[in-house]
């Protein structure tokens, strides 16, 4: 995917990391296999490539008003399923690395 390639360029701009995050968090609400999975990917990607800031952000966006939702509809279920993914596939790509967002996870 292109915003994956742009994000592990060398000159990277990192003040396109929202504008990239929001990209990928609005495909993840996509009904069509493709986009969602790719925005997965892509999420999983930016952690690989940034690290503990967009972590904390999808960390964020899936527990964000996890105490309030008693009953949940499909598509936010869908969501932070979606986010669960990302996040799974991180946290088994930095394997013993993990140890470094200790503090990220305390916050949460």
């Amino acid at each position: 995917m292109i915003l994956q390639s742009i994000v592990r360029a060398p000159d990277f701009d990192h003040a396109l990391i929202p504008a990239i995050m929001d990209i990928f968090l609005s495909a993840i609400r996509d009904d069509d296999s493709f986009m969602y999975l790719n925005a997965i990917k892509g999420l999983s990607s930016l952690v690989d490539g940034i690290g503990a800031e967009v972590m904390n952000s999808i960390s964020q966006a899936y527990v964000e008003d996890l105490d309030r939702n008693i009953n949940i509809k499909a598509d936010e279920l869908d969501r932070r399923l979606r986010l669960g993914e990302a996040l799974q596939q991180s946290i088994r790509r930095a394997g013993t690395a993990l140890s470094g967002y200790s503090e990220l996870f305390d916050s949460i």
